[in-house]
């Protein structure tokens, strides 16, 4: 309970911390100008016994005296392609906070009924889930309803999920394993490490590309992740692709030949 001081009135207010603590929390985007509203915010914060800079570390702890964090792994069981669209968009892992009460052989349930409420899947055929305490495998009891744990828990963070790389990004990885020198903003290079091998699909920011040149300025470090291919532009005359922060031109250097005949 707190209350605002107002030379007209004195409003009580009654509500559960929880609920005290989002709006002491929203705050932070209000306006200070109000001097009644300055002393609102004080008796509440008075009251609950919590100072927002300091608040974070104790909900975190108020989380770990609360749940138990269960891993989730979906691994895939057929080929990118053979994905329908929504489910290339599955994470591999998903880390779910579940309630401390839900009895132990329950937590696999619990789990994954919070993971399938929060995230769909088109053909479940195509995917194993299952779910780990610590690393160590739990069980689902069989005679579980399914999605009756579904509010026992929360999602707590998911893994990226990997992304096929777009038409225009596939024609820049040709273009670089099939020149043999390359210009980077501006500097020519005559050999680089064109090597790619197979790649179809890759997480956002994973390197594909990790090259470092010296030049008469310094080093040069060309680093292209997923998301910077499929994120690639490439100038009306297809010469030079703007990718990753810099300005690239593939060469193919070929010998010039004369004719001895005519000598």
């Amino acid at each position: 309970m707190t209350h605002t001081q107002n030379p007209h009135e004195e409003l009580v207010i009654r509500m559960p911390r929880a609920a005290a603590k989002e709006i002491l929390a929203a705050t932070e985007f209000v306006s200070w100008e109000n001097d009644d509203f300055q002393q609102g915010v004080k008796a509440l914060q008075d009251v609950l016994g919590i100072d927002l800079a300091t608040d974070t570390e104790a909900t975190e702890n108020d989380e770990a005296e609360q749940y138990v964090t269960v891993d989730v792994s979906i691994e895939r069981l057929v080929t990118y392609d053979e994905l329908s669209d929504e489910d290339r968009e599955v994470p591999e892992s998903v880390k779910v906070l579940v309630l401390k009460n839900v009895p132990e052989h329950l937590r696999a349930n619990a789990a994954l009924d919070i993971f399938h409420v929060s995230q769909a899947i088109d053909c479940l055929e195509h995917f194993e889930v299952t779910a780990s305490l610590n690393g160590s495998p739990l069980v689902e009891a069989q005679d579980h309803e399914s999605y009756s744990l579904s509010t026992s828990g929360v999602i707590a963070s998911t893994s990226p999920s990997r992304v096929r790389l777009n038409t225009l990004a596939v024609k820049f990885l040709d273009a670089f394993e099939s020149a043999d020198a390359i210009e980077v903003d501006g500097h020519f290079f005559r050999h680089y490490d064109n090597f790619l091998g197979d790649f179809v699909v890759g997480y956002p920011d994973e390197l594909l590309i990790e090259l470092s040149f010296d030049t008469v300025d310094g080093e040069l470090d060309l680093n292209i992740s997923v998301q910077d291919l499929n994120t690639s532009e490439l100038d009306e005359e297809g010469h030079t692709w703007t990718i990753g922060g810099r300005e690239i031109t593939f060469h193919t250097v070929k010998p010039v030949a004369t004719n001895p005949v005519n000598l």
